[in-house]
């Protein structure tokens, strides 16, 4: 009987001969079937598989340690920007209807004097406290007292006419922040949650551009960032909405705009699922409500899931499990809470008056976006729509596209255009606010 495996059957090698030709028939067989489309998606494939860190060595060059110091800010402010945003959404309605009594429409009044009625001296209202008061069909709010009227500035447009409430600004301006006990601290908390998100996240990208870390093997991470920069300011804008006041309504107009004219392509149909319609109507808000509240934050949620996956593949330690992290986690929310105590960030004026559908909206002379959008709010006013997309389409495509430009580009000249990149988006945002 024969054991296959008995160590006494010895197989003789292939004659030298026979082994060169079986290897030239390898090679040409290879050359032969592997067509300059496979071989492409093998490179593309592999390209992807090391810069995603599923093969190759962990680099020992790391180059994103101050990069990383600003995400990991961004990512703890980022967990109170959800935990605050869950609370407030207890208190919101995500609707633009007009808030209705038995007497009609409702009309907001502004206290700028504290209101003691009655013979036991009764506080009625504080100074800047909100109140509501029906509204009569000739748009004349209907004072309980003429008291009332003495400690009280009725809210109107810009031409003078009291505007409806409706139950978005209802549910923010009156509910929460003036009568709920803790509902302004827990604004100014969500508030100053998203400027210190925001200013941590960009500074993590200037970071990245300056200490070149978009470079290998960062070009998946650099695209992962970039991405939820973008996340992290679409989900800032319609934050911004929620109020639905003047300057939630004018910007949603523009930006629904620029959206179905000059986005290439599915310009029409985005506008169309945002805006329902041309222009805005009282569907709007519900969409911007799911967009803000449920969407965008899991995806945001994911993409820093990912991030901290890729940091680790590439680079051999956690981002979100060293003792920065932990003394991050620690301290930044007790900042914020102090900030938010000490400074509130809750903006008033004529530009934040309820959005009244009913009347004509027209944009007011200080409707200015936050701090972070300033560049883009001072490039659309000094330069024509047109010119003004095509920049900001050219400047998004070379930042996500920078990997792209290594090695092909003096080191020299690449440093000196993002430079310049920054020094200009900065004075724009000067000139933003100082229009």
């Amino acid at each position: 009987m024969m054991y296959c495996c008995s160590n006494k059957i010895k197989l003789k090698p292939y004659p030298e001969g026979i082994m060169v030709f079986l290897h030239k028939f390898s090679d040409n067989n290879h050359t032969i079937m592997a067509s300059p489309l496979a071989q492409t998606y093998s490179r593309i494939t592999a390209w992807i598989r090391i810069r995603s860190g599923l093969e190759g060595n962990v680099s020992q060059k790391n180059t994103l340690k101050i990069a990383m110091i600003f995400l990991q800010c961004s990512a703890a402010a980022c967990i109170v920007v959800i935990i605050s945003g869950i609370v407030l959404s207890m208190w919101y309605e995500p609707s633009s209807r007009p808030i209705i009594d038995n007497n009609g429409n409702m009309q907001a009044l502004a206290f700028a004097h504290t209101l003691i009625i009655g013979a036991h001296g009764d506080t009625l209202a504080l100074s800047g406290e909100a109140f509501t008061v029906p509204l009569s069909k000739d748009r004349k709010p209907m004072f309980f007292d003429s008291a009332m009227a003495s400690h009280s500035t009725v809210v109107c447009n810009h031409n003078g006419i009291p505007v409806r409430l409706h139950a978005a600004a209802a549910s923010t301006e009156i509910e929460l922040t003036n009568r709920h006990p803790t509902g302004a601290w827990l604004r100014a908390i969500h508030l100053w949650a998203v400027h210190l998100f925001m200013l941590s996240l960009i500074a993590g990208v200037i970071a990245m551009i300056i200490k070149s870390s978009w470079r290998a093997p960062n070009e998946v991470l650099w695209f992962c960032i970039i991405g939820l920069m973008g996340v992290a300011a679409l989900s800032a804008w319609t934050g911004s909405l929620l109020p639905w006041t003047v300057f939630s309504a004018v910007s949603a107009q523009i930006v629904g705009g620029f959206i179905r004219d000059y986005l290439p392509i599915i310009g029409n149909e985005c506008s169309q699922l945002f805006l329902q319609g041309n222009d805005i109507s009282e569907h709007t808000l519900p969409r911007v409500y799911s967009l803000h509240s449920i969407i965008l934050p899991v995806i945001m949620v994911m993409l820093w899931w990912y991030v901290h996956i890729l940091y680790k593949r590439l680079h051999g330690t956690l981002l979100f499990g060293s003792q920065t992290w932990s003394r991050i986690i620690a301290v930044l929310p007790l900042i914020i809470m102090i900030l938010a105590y000490s400074i509130s960030p809750i903006r008033v004026g004529p530009s934040f008056i309820p959005a009244d559908t009913s009347l004509p909206i027209t944009a007011l002379a200080d409707t200015k976006p936050s701090w972070y959008f300033l560049p883009f709010f001072s490039l659309l006013n000094n330069v024509p729509a047109d010119a003004a997309m095509l920049i900001l389409l050219t400047i998004f495509g070379c930042t996500v596209c920078l990997p792209a430009f290594d090695k092909r580009l003096p080191s020299w000249l690449l440093y000196a255009i993002t430079i310049a990149t920054i020094l200009i988006f900065v004075w724009l945002g000067i000139n933003g606010l100082m229009q």
